[in-house]
């Protein structure tokens, strides 16, 4: 597990921590946990969607820590985080990195990517690159949100149902821990949202069989029952998330909060690419 890297926002004043995970609507969260955020911010500041922001520009109201940091905190803060099927979620990063963007970054040059190479191409490079050697746009949602094989965030919302599970999590915020969390924006949209361009990528098994390889844990936390073909199809039922090692379900009733939302289906009409 990327136990090392800080996936974590730790509100200083706010009993909140965000995992964060790139290409699940992390923008507009970010977006609309820093109206929660009451010093003055510098005139030069880094836009808030960057970790940068979070760790340095925020007048010690935040940090970032890892997994562990963030479990060891569970007790005194409330966790959330939002995840997003892995296929819909790797055709959003290749369109966005490898298409939209003017320049890679250095590790990701450093690394073998290159600008309008081709998906079969960028599949091939992701996964051989271990997990926690990813940029953590192509890095496993399962590598950023578990510590020693168990969630971290109480609350795991689907990407699918963001508007819906947003509104959740409002709720539970106000009503049990006094945080009025603000409405979400929604920020860097570049794709429909619906997913419906995503069988166009799959263009042979070989492809599909690599991802769901790669991100097998992913598939098994997060959309558990879903084979690769009705996740890349898209409509499907949103199942409650799993918990890794001992095979349990999370329920919403108890400690831990999940989407538990098998009746609705995942339309992401609020997504954020």
């Amino acid at each position: 597990m990327s136990t090392l890297h800080r996936h974590f926002v730790v509100f200083r004043d706010q009993p909140l921590i965000y995992g964060r995970v790139p290409k699940v609507a992390n923008s507009s969260v970010k977006a609309a946990l820093s109206k929660l955020l009451v010093g003055k911010l510098s005139a030069a500041a880094e836009r808030t969607q960057s970790d940068g922001f979070w760790k340095r520009e925020t007048n010690g109201e935040t940090r970032m820590v890892t997994p562990g940091g963030a479990w060891r905190m569970r007790k005194e803060k409330f966790c959330f985080a939002f995840v997003r099927n892995p296929f819909d979620r790797i055709v959003s990063c290749y369109g966005n990195k490898m298409l939209d963007e003017k320049a890679l970054t250095e590790p990701m040059e450093k690394a073998g990517y290159r600008l309008n190479m081709s998906f079969a191409d960028f599949v091939d490079l992701t996964v051989s690159i271990p997990d926690a050697e990813l940029d953590p746009h192509f890095m496993p949602q399962s590598e950023m949100l578990l510590f020693n094989g168990q969630l971290v965030p109480r609350f795991v919302g689907h990407f699918e149902d963001l508007e819906g599970q947003w509104g959740r999590l409002k709720r539970r915020l106000a009503k049990l821990h006094k945080v009025e969390a603000p409405a979400l924006p929604k920020k860097n949209v570049r794709r429909s949202g619906d997913g419906a361009d995503v069988r166009s990528y799959f263009t042979s098994d070989d492809l599909v069989e690599k991802i769901a390889r790669k991100y097998r844990t992913d598939m098994d936390v997060f959309y558990p029952g879903l084979s690769p073909d009705r996740l890349i199809a898209g409509g499907f039922d949103l199942p409650e998330i799993a918990r890794p090692k001992a095979g349990e379900r999370i329920d919403a009733s108890g400690t831990d909060e999940t989407t538990s939302s098998a009746s609705k289906k995942g339309s992401a009409k609020a997504a954020s690419a």
